[in-house]
């Protein structure tokens, strides 16, 4: 998938890590929070190595696909769950602030309430969903699925160079944490949001 953005943005989804040793696929949504496909083509020190999917591919024994779309909106990610065709075992959604306007040009998921419909619908029926909201605040509706808040983690481990962005304002650097990382989070930040995520969808799962 093609995504031209409003900030005259080109890149592909999904970016994809590819796990030899994986035995499952993880999809995985949302905005920068997810999102590897733009660091990938516009930063040429990029490593996926210092993210939570990469992360949480190595944990679960799997290959991730990332279909985030950095400073995308609620109706963004309606829109790629719907391109992507969700051919995944697991699949993880990312949500963001539920006001943020489409960055994806020419999407034609206006409503937000619709994007949310379009959401829940796709996913209702799979079996291994997690739904990941920056807290409390920014769960505006109740999914049929599992869901994690993130706010321990965000606050607690951002990424040391974005500390005075509008995403981790109310964040404090660690002094553990030695490595920045992408997804507003510091390296050992993203270790521990993938630990988390993996006991939310694997916890059951004897094969990892």
């Amino acid at each position: 998938m093609l995504i031209h953005t409003t900030k005259l943005e080109t890149y592909e989804l999904p970016y994809k890590f590819n796990n030899e040793y994986g035995k499952k696929t993880i999809g995985v949504y949302g905005d920068s929070f997810a999102g590897l496909a733009k660091h990938a083509k516009y930063n040429e020190n990029f490593s996926h190595e210092h993210t939570w999917p990469y992360y949480l591919g190595v944990l679960s024994n799997s290959s991730v696909d990332s279909w985030g779309v950095n400073g995308g909106s609620e109706q963004d990610l309606a829109l790629t769950l719907q391109k992507s065709g969700l051919n995944y075992d697991d699949i993880v959604l990312v949500h963001t602030h539920p006001l943020r306007e489409n960055i994806i040009a020419k999407n034609n998921i206006i409503d937000l309430y619709d994007a949310l419909a379009v959401i829940e619908a796709l996913t209702k029926n799979k079996k291994n969903i997690l739904h990941i909201f920056w807290d409390k605040e920014h769960e505006i509706y109740k999914f049929s699925n599992k869901k994690y808040f993130m706010n321990f983690i965000l606050k607690n481990h951002p990424n040391q160079s974005e500390i005075y962005s509008p995403t981790t304002s109310k964040s404090t650097i660690n002094k553990n944490d030695q490595l920045g990382g992408y997804c507003h989070l510091s390296n050992r930040g993203n270790l521990l949001l993938a630990i988390e995520i993996n006991k939310f969808l694997f916890s059951n799962d004897e094969s990892i």
